[in-house]
């Protein structure tokens, strides 16, 4: 974990340029979310943007993303719409990434708010392609109630940049 810090906080220089793009990232997968245990899954899009060689998929860059998910539990469906905040380093094959995210979560018992923060990483099938891991872990807090969330998924994801910046 220390390792992948690093990287994401150390400048990024090879033969990158600024560019930007969309991405779209599907995964299910399980865990604890509002307050029990729970069947989960997401949809995140949105666009990245940073400095990036997309001959190589290497390049350190931001995303701001929608993440709709669906956590099925005992208590219930629990809708949640998250606002995140990616920063990930693509390094050829792997892609890890640190993220934060909030936004209104509806359950059986009333609507709430949800916070999470967590990681994951794509590893590159091709220069779009990847297959995805994701840990995310915060609380939901509804009806004055605070409720832990840890959910692990797995999926895919898609990303390419769209629009090249002329090089500063």
């Amino acid at each position: 974990m220390l390792v992948a810090l690093a990287i994401l906080s150390t400048p990024a220089h090879a033969l990158q340029s600024p560019m930007s793009g969309p991405s779209l990232e599907l995964g299910i997968g399980g865990g604890v979310a509002s307050g029990g245990g729970a069947g989960s899954a997401h949809a995140s899009l949105g666009w990245w943007f940073g400095r990036y060689d997309d001959e190589y998929a290497l390049g350190r860059f931001t995303a701001l993303l929608a993440t709709p998910r669906v956590d099925l539990g005992s208590r219930g469906p629990t809708l949640t719409g998250l606002v995140e905040l990616r920063r990930a380093m693509d390094l050829f094959v792997v892609a890890p990434y640190w993220m934060l995210a909030a936004g209104p979560t509806i359950a059986d018992d009333g609507l709430g708010v949800a916070v999470r923060g967590g990681g994951g990483v794509k590893l590159r099938r091709s220069r779009t392609l990847g297959l995805t891991a994701r840990l995310e872990a915060g609380v939901d807090v509804v009806s004055a109630r605070v409720r832990p969330a840890v959910v692990a998924t797995v999926g895919g994801g898609w990303s390419a940049p769209l629009r090249k910046r002329a090089p500063r």
